[in-house]
C-alpha cells in the first residue's frame, strides 16, 4: 500500500510540475501576444471583431514590452516556476499596481470593463490561488537582485508612464503632462 501511495504521489508531482511549466509558457505567450496584438485582443477574437490596437511599428512593440501589466505576465511566469515568498510579493505588487494604475489611467475608456476583467482573470485570481497551492505563507522572504530590479522599474515608472502609454490615451500617472 505504501508503495502504491508513493507512486501516485510521484506521478502527481510530475504532473503538477508539467502544469506549472505549461502555465509559465502560457504567461510568456500572453506577454508576446499582448505586445503584438494589443490589449483586449481576446475580447475582439471572442466577438469576431477586428483587432483595434494591433502593434504597427517596432517603436510601439518596444514601448509595450515595458508596460506594467505585460511585465506582470512575465513576473507571473517566473513565479510559477520559482514560487518563493519574494516572487509572490513582487508579482503581487506588480499585479496590484498594474490593476490600480489601469483603473486610474483608463477609467473613462470605452474598453475599461474588458481591461479590469483581464487584470482580475490573468493576474489577481491565479496569484491568489497559487498562494495556497505553493504554500507561500510557509516560506521566508529572501531578497535577491530581482527585488532591486523591480523596485528600480517601479521607481522610474511614474516618470516614463506618459512616454510608454502616449499613444494609448488615459490619464498621466506621474503628473508629467
Amino acid at each position: 500500500m505504501f508503495l502504491y501511495v508513493s507512486v501516485i504521489k510521484r506521478y502527481f508531482i510530475i504532473i503538477m510540475n508539467k502544469l506549472e511549466i505549461g502555465i509559465s509558457f502560457l504567461y510568456v505567450a500572453l506577454y508576446f501576444l499582448h505586445i503584438t496584438l494589443g490589449p483586449y485582443f481576446m475580447w475582439f477574437f471572442l466577438r469576431s471583431k477586428p483587432l483595434m490596437w494591433k502593434s504597427r511599428t517596432i517603436k510601439e512593440v518596444l514601448k509595450r514590452m515595458f508596460w506594467l501589466t505585460y511585465l506582470s505576465f512575465l513576473m507571473m511566469a517566473y513565479y510559477m516556476m520559482n514560487p518563493t515568498m519574494e516572487m509572490f510579493i513582487l508579482t503581487l505588487v506588480m499585479s496590484l499596481l498594474s490593476t490600480i494604475g489601469y483603473t486610474y489611467k483608463f477609467s473613462e475608456s470605452p474598453t475599461f470593463f474588458y481591461g479590469v476583467v483581464d487584470h482580475v482573470i490573468y493576474l489577481l485570481t491565479p496569484l491568489y490561488l497559487s498562494y495556497y497551492k505553493f504554500e507561500v505563507g510557509q516560506k521566508k522572504y529572501k531578497r535577491t537582485i530581482i527585488s532591486y530590479i523591480v523596485f528600480l522599474y517601479l521607481s522610474l515608472f511614474i516618470f516614463v508612464d506618459n512616454f510608454l502609454y502616449k499613444d494609448s490615451g488615459g490619464k498621466d500617472i506621474g503628473g508629467n503632462e
